[in-house]
């Protein structure tokens, strides 16, 4: 069965363009250019992907992430012709994946839908479920548990965790870990990626302030530490 993909867009010439690149990935599109409606339709379907603009009749987009992540952790791109910082810095803390800016780049969004749709592909080698210490993550199930008590993540907090996790102890730079999760290298990616870290080391460190799992390498980026080690500050 083909993945569905729902497409929150008011401007229709934009949206029947978003359709086509979607469909050309065969993707199943549905569109809605309501933020009311598409947080009904998101809550009462099977979406693999939603594609959000922010400036929506009926509810703004943020408070449309917002209700939705409350609920899903489907992946979501937002898309917006004010790429003010603060308020991409505010879709991803209210739970976006992934934040475009307006005109909409054909080749950067095709880049990270198909990079979605290679989330749940099972590849050769990798364990069904990492455990380390009180954490476990379920690669098969996408799930997230401390301690037995489970974590929402969304797609995207999840595919950084999983990166990490997977290559132990091994430091990686913001580049390679936006280019490796989001299959497209682009800066404008990095400062988003310390929202992300921060908010999955909320989620899963017994104390956020000193991260027991995802450490900062000081001049280098990032590792996830699969033993208990001296850590490099920020």
């Amino acid at each position: 069965m083909s993945a569905c993909a729902l497409i929150v867009e008011d401007d229709l010439e934009l949206a029947q363009a978003i359709r086509g690149q979607l469909e050309e990935l065969g993707l199943i599109v549905q569109h809605t250019a309501d933020g009311l409606e598409a947080v009904r339709l998101a809550l009462s379907s099977d979406f693999r992907l939603v594609i959000l603009d922010l400036a929506l009749p009926g509810m703004h987009g943020i408070e449309v992430c917002k209700n939705i992540r409350e609920k899903l952790s489907v992946p979501i791109i937002v898309l917006s012709a004010n790429f003010e910082q603060a308020e991409k810095i505010l879709s991803l803390e209210l739970g976006a994946d992934y934040f475009i800016a307006k005109p909409v780049s054909g080749r950067e969004l095709k880049a990270r839908v198909k990079a979605i749709l290679n989330w749940n592909k099972p590849a050769a080698g990798i364990p069904p479920v990492i455990d380390c210490e009180h954490l476990q993550i379920d690669i098969q199930r996408r799930t997230v548990s401390c301690a037995g008590e489970p974590r929402k993540l969304s797609a995207t907090e999840f595919d950084i965790l999983l990166f990490l996790a997977l290559h132990p102890n091994q430091a990686f730079s913001r580049e390679q870990i936006c280019s490796a999760v989001l299959g497209y290298d682009a800066a404008s990616t990095y400062g988003s990626l310390t929202v992300l870290l921060n908010r999955i080391r909320a989620k899963i460190e017994p104390d956020p302030a000193s991260p027991r799992f995802i450490r900062t390498v000081r001049g280098v980026g990032y590792c996830f530490a699969s033993t208990t080690q001296d850590q490099d500050e920020e």
